[in-house]
């Protein structure tokens, strides 16, 4: 789970490094901002939850994302 805007880095750069290291590695993007498309994304396009999330919403998710990671 990464947050779309960080301090010398996007979410997306995290993601597609760490990617580099862990190829399998399952990602979720974070973000206060709507509208983010596949494009921005760049190389690792995952699901993005909304700021705020509640946290019902955000297990959820994770645990949909950690399922379908280890089907595949």
């Amino acid at each position: 789970l990464t947050d779309v805007v960080m301090p010398g880095m996007s979410g997306f750069d995290l993601a597609a490094a760490l990617r580099g290291l862990l190829p399998d590695l399952p990602v979720i993007y974070m973000s206060g901002y709507t509208g983010i498309s596949e494009g921005q994304m760049g190389a690792v396009v995952a699901p993005v939850v909304q700021k705020p999330c509640p946290p019902a919403e955000l297990a959820r998710l994770m645990r949909e994302t950690l399922d379908r990671a280890a089907r595949d």
